[in-house]
């Protein structure tokens, strides 16, 4: 990394991973939904959960796309459309 982008890695992440800037207006430290929440799952598990909207696993890995999709849709403008109004999204928008 530059300079700057080491400068904003260790002021918003402390220099740990995982760590996502968008447009250097959010920035998202650490891990976006619980990792115990997956504990002992097989991929398989994983892909039958997430056909369960109700599922613990779907609402932990819906709730951290829709975070991510919301500080993205924040930064373009609303764009695109389609994503940006989805309810999910427009939920999150408000914790940002």
């Amino acid at each position: 990394p530059d300079a700057l982008e080491q400068a904003l890695f260790g002021k918003y992440a402390g220099n740990s991973f995982p760590f996502l800037d968008i447009a250097n207006r959010y920035q998202l430290a650490g891990v976006s939904y619980p990792p115990p929440a997956l504990a002992g799952l097989s991929w398989s598990q994983v892909a039958a959960a997430m056909h369960d909207p109700s599922s613990a696993v779907a609402k932990d890995i819906d709730g951290a796309a829709n975070i991510l999709a919301a500080g993205i849709c924040k930064a373009t403008g609303g764009k695109p459309g389609g994503v940006c109004d989805s309810p999910g999204v427009s939920a999150a928008q408000g914790s940002l």
